[in-house]
């Protein structure tokens, strides 16, 4: 059984699928190269906020960065955040 990808692996694999170096990846997030390299080598989780804001440099929904997420499948059907308000029907 394979070993499950890790937040960093999946990120460095998202990265490298972008065309993207790590320095690039950095300046478009705002943080720093070396923060993007310890969260590719998983000795860092990134706060929630960098999360979003690095899937949205790579182009990506947030869920292509969870455990079931497949290598072919990066998430871009998922929404990143739940509707504001959803619609809602006429009651009878």
């Amino acid at each position: 059984m394979a070993e499950p990808l890790t937040f960093g692996s999946r990120l460095r694999s998202l990265r490298d699928a972008a065309g993207m170096t790590q320095e690039q990846l950095a300046v478009s997030v705002g943080i720093t190269p070396l923060s993007l390299l310890r969260y590719e080598n998983d000795q860092r989780v990134p706060r929630w906020d960098d999360v979003l804001r690095i899937a949205k440099a790579l182009g990506v929904s947030v869920a292509a960065f969870e455990e079931s997420a497949s290598d072919d499948d990066q998430g871009d059907d998922a929404p990143d955040l739940p509707p504001d308000d959803p619609p809602r029907g006429k009651r009878k």
